[in-house]
């Protein structure tokens, strides 16, 4: 799928020349100095099949030749901790395989991220008890060759060897890591849920983290852009960040400086046009709308190398463009809230959306996916995506979201809002499918407590575990669907956390759809759905009226 139907995912590059780069969505071609990395920014507000980043999430990425590893070169990461929700630091290989990972929250109680350390002095903002907006707040990171057996000098461009700690020393992947055809690697970054008054990376233009490359003999710095494959003209400096989304331009195909196709961070693992339906959802079973697990892709967002399980670690389904769809979840992943304004020195991390229950999640989101543009508009009818505040959790706990098809005229829109207005609904805008994709929404629970029922691995893997395979021949497509399948998502594998949906009537000139809706006779039907899988539509209790 994508971004590995990852979403915040890397593509798979094609190894031939092809026609020019379609669109932008970088720099200038701003040039770096003393050894100083140049970006790709591609900070998404929109998506639209094969791109399939979160709009709530920043990925930005650089990404060098091989030769970098055969000359030495490591490339040291340093800057100050995002303010934002969550983040992490990936190398892939040249065919978006993850190939080591930084990552900077932890999963309590197992506690197995093994998150970076701060530098000396400094604080981990995103460790429990730590204040959010905490200074210092600076981290280092030294990236270098897999196969890299030579000296590293003491000091790296005025940095202490000595002092970057075990855990941030990672590896990328050299020639010979299955990288030989590929001739580049990825080192990218995502950035979830940025607090207010920052940029979407969680920065401003002068604390936005910065890469060197450096001599691993020597120390000193070299030239980056030596080994920089990205072109040119989508390059920016680490002090020039992006001050918004970008809702405009989709980068869908990038050809680098070496003549290869490379498919972006959110893109999709296989050539675009490569293979019908390539991204389509199992078929749902009547008016039920089953959540299931993907399979993993190149450029899978993981936290653990290899990844523990085959699937992505999302949800997704495919949904019907010409129907309503009611989607509910008893109860929301308590999350941690990014209301955290610039002066806060009271938020302490974890800093939980319900500060009286126990802290379940980073992040979590429900975002629509499909052949047309699909855009993050916040707190409109017409957004493909919500996360946080958005969900409009009720006094239970939970959240109900109605998608509506595009197929709707003014006044039925208009029908349709209202009545989920005064039910306290949120609402997104539908997707469309074509001959590659289905209308797909995925649902995201980031960096989740060991412990917590709704950790979406809980939901049994199809294609079964990194050391024993299963399904090898199969697609997400063909993952099982229907009432007591074992791979879709429920009550009986995530509790009041499962995401429950059903569509409602199918249009006739899209009036039935809209009746069923506003009658209450679609909530009616989903909520029996949802007692038929062992679950109740509000958890514990309905809200007071």
């Amino acid at each position: 799928m994508i971004s590995a139907v990852a979403v915040g995912v890397l593509g798979t590059a094609a190894f031939a020349p092809s026609a020019p780069a379609i669109g932008g969505g970088g720099g200038g071609g701003a040039s770096a100095t003393d050894g100083v990395c140049n970006y790709y920014y591609e900070w998404l507000g929109v998506t639209r099949f094969p791109l399939q980043p979160d709009p709530h999430a920043t990925y930005t990425y650089v990404m060098p030749s091989n030769q970098a590893a055969e000359d030495g070169v490591g490339f040291l990461l340093r800057g100050q901790y995002p303010h934002a929700v969550w983040t992490s630091w990936m190398a892939y290989t040249g065919k978006a395989q993850p190939f080591d990972v930084a990552n900077f929250v932890n999963n309590p109680p197992a506690n197995t991220n093994n998150p970076i350390v701060p530098d000396e002095g400094s604080i981990n903002p995103m460790q429990d008890g730590q204040p959010m907006n905490g200074e210092p707040r600076n981290f280092t990171v030294l990236w270098k060759p897999s196969q890299y057996a030579g000296d590293i000098a003491d000091t790296l461009d005025g940095t202490t060897t000595a002092d970057i700690d075990a855990l941030n020393l990672k590896n990328y992947p050299s020639p010979g890591d299955d990288n030989d055809e590929a001739n580049f690697w990825a080192l990218a970054n995502r950035v979830y849920n940025a607090f207010p008054g920052y940029n979407p990376g969680g920065s401003t233009k002068s604390t936005f983290p910065v890469v060197t490359a450096v001599d691993l003999e020597t120390g000193e710095p070299v030239d980056c852009q030596e080994y920089n494959v990205l072109p040119d003209a989508l390059q920016a400096p680490p002090t020039d960040p992006p001050d918004r989304q970008n809702k405009t331009v989709l980068s869908e195909r990038i050809i680098l400086k070496n003549g290869q196709r490379f498919f972006s961070v959110g893109g999709l693992g296989t050539v675009i046009g490569g293979e019908d339906g390539v991204q389509y959802a199992p078929p749902n079973p009547g008016d039920i709308v089953q959540w299931t697990r993907p399979n993993l892709l190149p450029g899978a967002d993981v936290a653990t190398i290899p990844p523990a399980q085959n699937c992505a670690g999302y949800l997704g389904t495919r949904t019907d463009p010409r129907r309503v769809t009611l989607i509910r979840i008893p109860r929301v992943a308590n999350f941690t809230s990014n209301n955290v304004l610039a002066g806060d020195t009271t938020s302490l991390y974890p800093n939980p959306f319900s500060p009286s229950q126990p802290w379940q999640a980073a992040y979590t989101s429900l975002n629509m996916y499909g052949t047309s543009l699909n855009t993050y508009i916040p707190t409109s009818p017409n957004t493909g995506s919500i996360a946080g505040s958005e969900y409009k959790i009720d006094a239970s706990g939970g959240t109900t979201v109605m998608v509506w098809p595009r197929n709707l005229n003014r006044f039925q829109q208009e029908a349709l809002f209202n009545y989920a207005k005064r039910r306290g609904w949120a609402i997104m805008r539908g997707g469309t499918q074509g001959i590659a994709s289905s209308a797909n929404m995925l649902y995201r629970v980031k960096a989740s407590a060991s412990d917590f029922q709704g950790r979406l691995s809980n939901v049994p893997c199809f294609f079964g575990t990194t050391a024993n395979p299963e399904n090898t021949d199969k697609t997400w497509i063909d993952v099982p669907t229907g009432k007591g399948s074992p791979y879709a998502a429920a009550p009986y594998n995530l509790g009041p956390y499962a995401p429950s949906s059903v569509a409602c009537e199918r249009n006739v000139g899209s009036f039935t759809t809209i009746v069923e809706t506003v009658t209450g006779r679609c909530e009616r039907k989903l909520a029996g759905w949802i007692s038929a899988t062992g679950g109740s539509y509000y958890n514990p209790a309905p809200p007071s009226s």
